[in-house]
């Protein structure tokens, strides 16, 4: 756990060779770069990075961290759309990206893809088109958050 410290800059690439790691917990810092440097992470169940200043695209990769459950990067600076892969982690239940700049639409079958989901977060940004309605399959959902975007159609 290295949050609420005075981190700045990059993240090192040698992170990336701790196989083993299960939770990364770096959020309430001021770091710019290297998120990607956690994609070889497969132990990884925890990466909670929100409140930083991360920016351009989520990478695809962690898409692939199928041991995933957490992943919170929340009030930072990433645009672009979120990778479709995200939205094949089946054991995720915390995905939280509030408050950054991702735009696109969301798939028809989240509810389906993500069944453990409890918490979602996708406020504060440029989200378009419906909210699926398949989200009412995520049975286990507590939390959703869908403020300051621009959904369109019925709920």
């Amino acid at each position: 756990n290295f949050s609420y410290n005075r981190l700045i800059g990059k993240i090192p690439l040698e992170f990336g060779f701790l196989s083993k790691l299960q939770t990364i917990i770096i959020h309430y810092n001021n770091l710019t770069e290297g998120i990607s440097s956690f994609v070889n992470l497969s132990s990884l169940v925890e990466l909670s990075a929100a409140n930083n200043n991360f920016g351009g695209s989520i990478p695809d990769a962690l898409g692939l961290l199928t041991n995933l459950k957490i992943m919170a990067l929340g009030i930072n600076k990433f645009s672009g759309t979120i990778p479709p892969t995200i939205f094949n982690l089946s054991s995720i239940t915390v995905f939280d990206v509030t408050d950054n700049q991702i735009r696109g639409s969301l798939p028809s079958n989240l509810g389906i893809t993500l069944p453990n989901l409890e918490f979602l977060g996708l406020g504060y940004n440029q989200f378009t088109g419906f909210i699926p309605v398949s989200v009412v399959n995520a049975s286990n959902l507590l939390y959703l958050l869908f403020p300051e975007n621009k959904f369109t159609g019925k709920v």
